[in-house]
C-alpha cells in the first residue's frame, strides 16, 4: 500500500477534479504490476494495473489507495476489470463517499467471491486525498490560504509593496500549489494594488491550468487586468449589481458568478458550494486580508500555508494576514494547529490547519470586495 501511495502521488498536478490513486497488483510476495490515475478521462489507477500484470493477476492481490468504483463515468466501472482480471483479493485504504461509489464497489466486489477490506494506511490515504474528501463529503473545496509574510506578520509595506517578502525558492514552491489547484482566489483589493496574473508558471507544467476565481462583489475588475486575459479562465464571484457594472466592461468573456444576500454582499459558503458545483475540489486562495479573514470567520478554511521571510517591517501599520474580526481577549483567538514546519531557501514555510468550529463569528458569512 505504500508504494500505491507513491504511485497515487504521481497525478499531484494532473489528475485533479479526480482523486489521486495508486494501484498495485501483487502475486507470490512480489510486483507484478502498478499503476495511478493520470488525468480524468484516462484509464483508472486499477485498470492500468491490471492490465501491467496482465495473467499475473489472475489469483493476485490487488491494493488501491481508494475503493474500487462501481459505476460509470468518463471511463467504466473498475469492479468489471477487477472480475475479469480473476483477482482473489482486494485491498483499499478508504472508502470513497462518491454517492455514485459510498461502499458499493466493496459490497459488490464480496459478493462477486473475492476477498475484500479496507482500512490499510487510512490516515495516509485521507491525507493524500484531502481535498477529494471535503468536496465530497461537505459540498465544498478545500480552501487553503497563501501567504508571504515578515516575521512581524506584514504582507506588505505601508506604502501596499509586497514585491518580493519571501525568496524565489518560496515563490517556485507557490507554482507547486498553483499546479494542484482546481482554482486560485483573490479579491478585487489583491487585483486593483498588484495586477496578478494569477497563472501556474512551473517549469515542465503540463496540466489543465487553474481557472482565476476573482471576489469581487461591488464589479471593481478594471478591464485590462492580467487576471482576465486568455492565457486561464477566469470566473469572477460577484454580486448583480456588481454583475452589471462587469458585463457593460467584459461582455461575455468572463464567467460571472452572481450571488448576493440583497446587500449586495456575498455569501461565501453559497459562494464555495457554486464552485464545488462547477468542479473545483481544490481552491488555493492567495488573499488578500479581507477575504481571508472572510474565510476564516465562516470557518471555511482548511489549511494556512505561511512563508515567512527573516525581515521586519516594524510599526503597527503594513497589511496583516487576516482581516475580519477581531478577537476581543486572549481566550477568543482562532486556535490552529502546526502541520509541519520546513526552510525553504532563507524562508520558513509554516502550515497550520485552522481547528474546525474555530470560525470567529457569523459576521464572516457575507463579504464585500
Amino acid at each position: 500500500m505504500e508504494r500505491a501511495l507513491e504511485l497515487a502521488r504521481l497525478g499531484a498536478h494532473s489528475a485533479h477534479p479526480n482523486p489521486m490513486v495508486g494501484a498495485v497488483v501483487v502475486a507470490d510476495g512480489a510486483i507484478v504490476g502498478e499503476g495511478w490515475h493520470v488525468a480524468p478521462g484516462t484509464p483508472h489507477a486499477e485498470v492500468v494495473a491490471l492490465r501491467n500484470a496482465a495473467e499475473r493477476a489472475r489469483g493476485a492481490t490487488l491494493y488501491v489507495t481508494l475503493e474500487p468504483c462501481a459505476h460509470t463515468g468518463r471511463t467504466p466501472p473498475c469492479i468489471d476489470a477487477i472480475a475479469e482480471a480473476g483477482v482473489s483479493a482486494v485491498r483499499y485504504a478508504i472508502a470513497d463517499p462518491d454517492p455514485s461509489v459510498a461502499g458499493g464497489g466493496a459490497k459488490l466486489l464480496a459478493e462477486s467471491g473475492v476477498d475484500v477490506s479496507g482500512g490499510m494506511l487510512a490516515s495516509e490515504a485521507t491525507e493524500l486525498n484531502a481535498a477529494y474528501l471535503i468536496h465530497r463529503v461537505q459540498g465544498r473545496p478545500r480552501i487553503t490560504y497563501k501567504a508571504a509574510m515578515t516575521i512581524d506578520g506584514r504582507t506588505a509595506a505601508v506604502d501596499g509593496s509586497s514585491k518580493w517578502i519571501s525568496g524565489p525558492e518560496s515563490r517556485e514552491m507557490v507554482q507547486q500549489l498553483r499546479a494542484e489547484a482546481d482554482a486560485i482566489m483573490v479579491g478585487s483589493g489583491t487585483i486593483l494594488a498588484d495586477d496578478p496574473s494569477l497563472n501556474c508558471r512551473l517549469k515542465g507544467f503540463a496540466g489543465t491550468p487553474p481557472v482565476r476565481v476573482i471576489v469581487d462583489s461591488a464589479g471593481r475588475l478594471p478591464a485590462g487586468a492580467r487576471a482576465a486575459d486568455e492565457s486561464a479562465p477566469t470566473w469572477v464571484l460577484t454580486s448583480s449589481q456588481g454583475e452589471s457594472a462587469l458585463r457593460s466592461r467584459f461582455g461575455d468573456s468572463l464567467e460571472l458568478i452572481a450571488l448576493s444576500d440583497g446587500s449586495g454582499q456575498l455569501d461565501l459558503g453559497e459562494a464555495m458550494a457554486r464552485l464545488a458545483q462547477r468542479g473545483i475540489v481544490e481552491l488555493l486562495c492567495e488573499g488578500g486580508a479581507s477575504l481571508a479573514g472572510a474565510l476564516l470567520d465562516r470557518d471555511l478554511l482548511d489549511r494556512c500555508i505561511f512563508f515567512v521571510a527573516p525581515a521586519v517591517a516594524g510599526g503597527s501599520a503594513g497589511s496583516p494576514l487576516f482581516g475580519g474580526n477581531s478577537a476581543s481577549t486572549i481566550a477568543d483567538v482562532t486556535k490552529m494547529d502546526f502541520q509541519s514546519v520546513a526552510r525553504v531557501g532563507d524562508d520558513l514555510m509554516i502550515v497550520v490547519d485552522p481547528r474546525p468550529g474555530a470560525g470567529r463569528g457569523t459576521d464572516g458569512e457575507t463579504h464585500r470586495s
